[in-house]
């Protein structure tokens, strides 16, 4: 199953990672508060019913349109800060799936290229 995700160009890390935190703290901080203010549009993997969440895995979602809206206002500085969106292959019976977001273990998926957060992929 195909599934998009942002992601550190370099490392791979989602913007949530907490080094990511030491390299943009603003950033990460104004985009987390901005998501907490609302937590049934941005939950936890554990609030949207990820209850198998672990370290090794990864949050993404099952559409374009859904990564989109979630980072809504925060993609350019994103991609300013290195995150692109990647487009990730993962068989269907790795994924658990919450009301909003997917999460994966990352050594069952296959990237399968990346575009510019600042373009449309489909």
């Amino acid at each position: 199953m195909i599934l998009w995700r942002v992601q550190h160009k370099k490392t791979g890390h989602g913007p949530y990672r907490h080094w990511m935190a030491e390299e943009a703290p603003e950033l990460i901080h104004e985009m987390i508060q901005h998501h907490n203010r609302d937590p049934k549009c941005h939950p936890s993997p554990y609030n949207d019913g990820i209850t198998e969440y672990a370290d090794n895995m990864r949050c993404a979602f099952v559409s374009e349109a859904d990564l989109r809206e979630w980072f809504k206002g925060h993609l350019r500085d994103l991609a300013n800060h290195g995150f692109v969106m990647a487009i990730v292959s993962v068989p269907y019976d790795n994924i658990r799936f919450g009301r909003i977001q997917a999460a994966y273990r990352d050594e069952v998926a296959t990237v399968l290229h990346t575009v510019p957060l600042t373009k449309e992929a489909s």
